[in-house]
């Protein structure tokens, strides 16, 4: 999407408003960002779906009743266009910042409190996914990128593939992100203390592994223990990271994405 269909999007939705700058923000599968005057976020879906925003904007309002972590809070929202508008957050993406995973000790600890804080919101949609669909997805985006592992984990990586995936979860689903990774995590550059979370899109009722396992890609060993089904998706997680950072140009997540092989394809060298 271009600046002036932006500028035209607004002008017909909140024709008050002046605005004089938009940048991007970033674009993924989904969504188009922009910041507009430095204190707006327009995201804009590449293909709208109205029961599915409309269901987030109840689900972030959930998420901002149980936490005290900051959240987008929506002030216009368009389900029909795709649009959705909210003030700006402040903080950067962690996964923006050099060395990533050195934030600040506080991090985790706020981000595992917050998962505690929403896993009984009883809205949004279930993610029963099992994991040999991210097993067999994860096979697949291996054989396009197996020139581009890191020599010292690709056996340890084949080994991995060639496993049986974890059985089906059998717990009782709890909300969740469901994307918790550093992209979506804010934090002050300078004290590297976290300011937000942001995109809630894929935020559903299933296993907590799977935010559990991105947290423990992205930060390390400073997450703490994981258990086997954590790892799996850490495992699966970066490898759909280095793929999509490799394959869409985005060399931030590959870079992220190779330097989480060392800890989380430890065990398997």
């Amino acid at each position: 999407m271009e600046f002036d269909s932006v500028r035209r999007l607004l002008d017909r939705h909140w024709p008050s408003l002046d605005v004089h700058t938009v940048r991007p923000l970033g674009s993924g599968f989904d969504h188009l960002a922009y910041e507009v005057n430095t204190d707006l976020v327009v995201r804009v879906a590449r293909s709208p779906d109205i029961s599915e925003m409309s269901g987030e904007a109840e689900i972030l309002a959930a998420v901002r009743a149980a936490t005290t972590v900051p959240v987008p809070e929506p002030i216009l929202v368009d389900a029909s266009a795709g649009l959705m508008v909210y003030r700006k957050l402040p903080g950067t993406p962690a996964a923006g910042l050099p060395e990533p995973s050195r934030v600040a000790a506080t991090v985790v600890g706020a981000l595992r409190q917050l998962m505690r804080d929403i896993a009984a919101i009883p809205v949004g949609p279930v993610d029963d996914a099992p994991p040999s669909e991210w097993l067999d997805e994860a096979r697949s985006e291996f054989a396009d990128i197996r020139a581009e592992i890191p020599a010292a984990h690709q056996r340890a990586v084949e080994l991995f593939l060639s496993q049986e995936p974890p059985p089906p979860y059998t717990g009782q689903p709890v909300f969740c992100h469901n994307d918790l990774g550093i992209e979506h995590v804010l934090v002050d550059p300078e004290t590297r203390t976290l300011t937000g979370v942001i995109d809630w899109t894929d935020a559903a009722r299933t296993e907590p592994a799977h935010d559990l396992g991105r947290l423990f890609r992205d930060l390390g060993p400073q997450v703490g223990p994981v258990d086997d089904r954590a790892l799996f998706f850490a495992r699966c997680g970066t490898l759909e990271d280095l793929h999509y950072g490799l394959t869409e140009g985005r060399d931030r997540y590959a870079i992220n994405a190779r330097a989480a092989f060392d800890h989380v394809f430890a065990a398997e060298r």
